[in-house]
């Protein structure tokens, strides 16, 4: 078949034009909302993959702060609490809150995640002023140690809050 039988074939069939421009025009419309679909489906997997990062680096910080105000709750709890260990407790947990600091600023962080940061940040910032009256303090109060012992099952309820977020999130279908 040459160009000439197509040519004649095409001219012999006036409204020709119209449904090769319709069939085209939905044509564009179908790829155009396939593209759209991909776009979203990407980005949606790209939000998923960020928030999953970041609770991860939100759990493993937060374990880490369960640690660190663990180890000063138990010092000051056996009364070991003089100058050096309170320079090195309070050392520990400055650096613990610049880590929260920096988590909570990080890619990826929902209200959820950043909620529970706020709480571990405000709990071990509640445990270095406890000790550090409880150590001032000419008389040892068991009410300081109690505020600290609140504040320290507040970040280990944190850490178990974002584990279930974590298994949560491992278990749902991407």
């Amino acid at each position: 078949m040459s160009w000439e039988v197509v040519s004649c074939w095409i001219e012999g069939h006036p409204g020709l034009a119209s449904w090769v421009q319709a069939v085209g025009s939905i044509a564009a419309i179908i790829f155009a909302v396939c593209v759209a679909g991909r776009e979203s489906r990407l980005r949606r997997r790209s939000e998923d993959e960020a928030k999953s990062e970041a609770l991860a680096r939100a759990y493993t910080t937060v374990d880490d702060t369960v640690r660190r105000v663990g180890s000063a709750f138990t010092t000051a709890d056996q009364m070991c609490l003089d100058r050096t260990s309170m320079m090195l407790i309070n050392s520990d947990l400055n650096q613990a809150m610049e880590h929260l600091k920096e988590v909570i600023s990080s890619p990826g962080v929902d209200a959820k995640i950043y909620g529970e940061l706020f709480v571990v940040r405000t709990s071990v910032e509640d445990v270095v002023h406890a000790l550090n009256t409880f150590a001032q303090a000419t008389e040892r109060e068991s009410d300081l140690l109690d505020l600290a012992r609140i504040a320290v099952n507040q970040v280990m309820a944190s850490r178990e809050t974002l584990r279930k977020m974590m298994k949560s999130t491992v278990q749902t279908p991407q």
